[in-house]
C-alpha cells in the first residue's frame, strides 16, 4: 500500500468521526482496516452512539416492518447496523411482514410454478406488495389476497398439486397476531417484574402460538375449495402420473387409426389434450431415433 499523502491525512482528520472507516476507505480507495489503523495512529476515535431511550425503543417496535431500516436509522439518528442490532436484541423478527406469504411459500403450497406466479403478479391478477428491506424489498402477498386469487381463478392452479393450502393460509393469518405479541414486549417489560420477565414473555408467546395452531387446525375448508377439489379430482384422473408402456402402445394405436381428436384420445386415457400432444411428440421422436439406429 502506498504512503499516505497530506491530503488523505487531512481528510481523515476532517471526516473520519462523521463517516466511519468504510465510507472513508471507499472515498480514498484504501482498505477499511488500513483506514482504521491510521485513525488509531492519528488518535481519532468515533463518538460512541448513546444508549437507546425508551422512546427510541417504542418507535423501533412500532415501525419495524413498516419503515425501511434506513428510514428508521435516519429518524433515530443512528447507523443502519445499530438499528438492526437493536431490533435483533428486542427480538422483533425479520423486517418483512411474517403475516404475508413470500413467492417461494406460495409456490410450495399451491404448486404454481415460478414463471406462472410471476406472470400473475405482473398482470395484477395477484396483488403483491414489497417488504421494507433496503434493496427494493421482496414481494409478499397477504393471506386474504391469496385466498381471493385462488377462489376467483380456479383455472390458474390445480388443487392436486397443492399442499394444505387452506391450512397454510389460516396459519399465516394468525402468524401476524403472534408477531404482535412479540412486538408488545415493551409494554410487558414495564409491568412485569424483571426477575420473571423473560419467562413471562415466553409463556405469553407460546400460549398465543398454541391457540393459533388449534384454531387453524379446527377451521373447515371453505365451500369454493371443496368444489375445486371435486372438480380437479374428476377431470383427467391420470394427470401427473407417469405414462406406462401399455398407455404408450394404446396411444400409438389410436393415433395411427386417425379417428379421434387429441381431446377424445385424452378422455380415453384419462389425460388432457395437451398431455396427449406432448407424449405423442416424444413417441414420434423415439420411433424415429429407433428407426435410424436399425438402419445403421
Amino acid at each position: 500500500m502506498s504512503c499516505w499523502s497530506i491530503c488523505e491525512l487531512q481528510y481523515m482528520i476532517d471526516y473520519y468521526k462523521e463517516l466511519g472507516p468504510s465510507k472513508v476507505a471507499k472515498y480514498l480507495g484504501r482498505d477499511p482496516n488500513s483506514v482504521s489503523s491510521m485513525a488509531g495512529v492519528l488518535g481519532i476515535r468515533r463518538d460512541r452512539e448513546p444508549e437507546y431511550s425508551e422512546e427510541d425503543e417504542q418507535f423501533l417496535r412500532k415501525n419495524w416492518g413498516k419503515m425501511t431500516v434506513k428510514a428508521i436509522a435516519r429518524r433515530l439518528k443512528r447507523s443502519d447496523a445499530s438499528v438492526e442490532t437493536k431490533a435483533k436484541k428486542l427480538k422483533l423478527g425479520p423486517i418483512y411482514n411474517p403475516g404475508y406469504f413470500t413467492q417461494n411459500e406460495i409456490e410450495k403450497i399451491t404448486g404454481i410454478n415460478h414463471q406462472s406466479l410471476k406472470k400473475y403478479i405482473d398482470q395484477g391478477l395477484l396483488k403483491a406488495t414489497r417488504s421494507k428491506s433496503e434493496k427494493g424489498g421482496r414481494k409478499q402477498v397477504s393471506p386474504k389476497e391469496l385466498e381471493r386469487f385462488l377462489s376467483e381463478n380456479p383455472d390458474k392452479w390445480d388443487s392436486r398439486k397443492s399442499k394444505d393450502v387452506i391450512k397454510a393460509i389460516r396459519k399465516k393469518e394468525l402468524e401476524y397476531e403472534k408477531t404482535k405479541v412479540r412486538r408488545t414486549e415493551g409494554a410487558i417489560d414495564r409491568k412485569v417484574p424483571e426477575i420473571i420477565r423473560d419467562r413471562f414473555i415466553e409463556f405469553v408467546v407460546q400460549v398465543a402460538m398454541d391457540a393459533s395452531d388449534r384454531i387453524a387446525d379446527s377451521r373447515k375448508d371453505p365451500e369454493w375449495f371443496r368444489q375445486k377439489l371435486v372438480q380437479d379430482q374428476s377431470r383427467f384422473p391420470r394427470e401427473f402420473i407417469r405414462w406406462t408402456p401399455e398407455e404408450d402402445a394404446l396411444l400409438r394405436k389410436l393415433y395411427k387409426e386417425n379417428k379421434l381428436t387429441y381431446k377424445e384420445i385424452g378422455e380415453r386415457l384419462g389425460r388432457s389434450a395437451g398431455a396427449v400432444n406432448n407424449r405423442l411428440a416424444r413417441i414420434i421422436i423415439w420411433d424415429e431415433q429407433s428407426s435410424l439406429k436399425k438402419a445403421k
